[in-house]
């Protein structure tokens, strides 16, 4: 083989690489931030094929999808300061990327985990306020409407927007 070949073949495999290094698609489940240099220099991608800078340009994506907190389950105490475990699941959605990504650097886990905190301390707040009966079966729904409304406006802060609150069970301990 010669050198003019060889070199074209080279030459050939750096296009191809810097092309590689260029491209990034959107799909329709998610959002995309573009970094120049850590700073955030667009957000508003259709889904797609885009372009970027190799190197000085990074683009990070989060779900842009209904996702689900499940965790463990609660012990609180009532307004009669009776122990219960309260089991129950979130649904969230992110909102405004730019925000959850300074809040959490982007990493889907972070940001589950504090919408996790935030909710606890809804629940502590929430079932605090009513005895037993009220928890268990009277104001369900409400004592629901009142938990998502508390967590809300802190959820927000991180980007993100509470969508659903459920308590699945409510078990004396």
């Amino acid at each position: 083989m010669n050198s003019v070949n060889f070199g074209g073949i080279v030459a050939l495999g750096l296009i191809v690489v810097v092309f590689g290094l260029s491209a990034f698609t959107v799909d329709v489940t998610e959002l995309a931030i573009k970094l120049q240099i850590g700073q955030v220099v667009m957000t508003d991608y259709e889904p797609g094929l885009h372009w970027k800078a190799p190197v000085i340009d990074n683009v990070i994506k989060v779900p842009n999808r209904i996702l689900t907190i499940d965790d463990r389950p609660e012990r609180v105490f009532t307004e009669e300061n009776e122990a219960l475990l309260v089991d129950f699941f979130v649904k969230y959605r992110i909102v405004d990327p730019v925000r959850f990504y300074t809040s959490t650097g982007g990493v889907l886990e972070a940001g589950s985990q504090r919408l996790g905190e935030i909710i606890k301390n809804a629940i502590v707040t929430e079932f605090g306020k009513r005895t037993v009966k009220e928890a268990i079966s009277v104001g369900r729904q409400e004592l629901m409407e009142d938990l998502l409304a508390t967590a809300a406006p802190t959820a927000k802060d991180l980007g993100a927007e509470l969508v659903d609150f459920r308590v699945k069970q409510v078990e004396f301990t």
